[in-house]
């Protein structure tokens, strides 16, 4: 029975410095996190390494639609595991629906040079638009660089460099632009 008493007493001790710890921790983990999320070392790794941000950056098209389309809003994926790497730009301002693909299918070994026959470029109009869609084919010229991508063992992975497209559809659809940014502080 004593025994019964003192795990009782123990349990209901723990019980309440828990639920005041907790109050307390709950407000020092919202203030800590807000204070370091910037200083982990993943993140200083990444603002340490990575050049400057590009963007936003525009790119001239002409052909079968012409129009100057500018672009702020990367996402990249390389999921674990994979040969895929995919870069997507969009503009958060919505001023186009056009959405600018570059992606590498089972061709991806990390940091390098590729080539059209390795690389896809797309250019397409998402919801909202006139429906215009335009891929590289055979005859289009792409030369994309991976300057950087962080292991994949990371948590928080980075990857920067740039490509430059001559065309798409065989010359239906050429670029007036030097270099696309491949710019992107979380990789997933």
């Amino acid at each position: 029975m004593r025994i019964f008493l003192l795990l009782i007493a123990g349990c209901g001790d723990k019980d309440t410095n828990t639920d005041t710890d907790s109050e307390s921790d709950t407000d020092t983990d919202s203030d800590t996190d807000a204070d370091t999320d910037s200083d982990t070392d993943a993140d200083t790794d990444v603002d340490s390494d990575m050049p400057a941000d590009p963007t936003p950056f525009t790119v001239t098209v002409s052909g079968s639609y012409s129009g100057t389309l500018t672009f702020d809003e990367a996402n990249c994926t390389n999921p674990l595991g994979s040969s895929n790497f995919s870069v997507f730009w969009r503009d958060s301002a919505d001023s186009h629906v056009f959405v600018l693909v570059g992606q590498m299918l089972g061709t991806f070994d990390g940091a390098g040079t590729y080539d059209e026959t390795a690389v896809t470029v797309k250019l397409t109009e998402e919801a909202g638009g006139s429906g215009n869609y335009f891929s590289s084919t055979d005859g289009d010229s792409i030369s994309f660089t991976i300057e950087h991508i962080d292991d994949q063992s990371k948590d928080s992975r980075s990857a920067w460099g740039s490509y430059t497209v001559s065309s798409l559809d065989g010359g239906a659809l050429t670029f007036s632009t030097d270099e696309i940014p491949i710019w992107c502080t979380s990789v997933n």
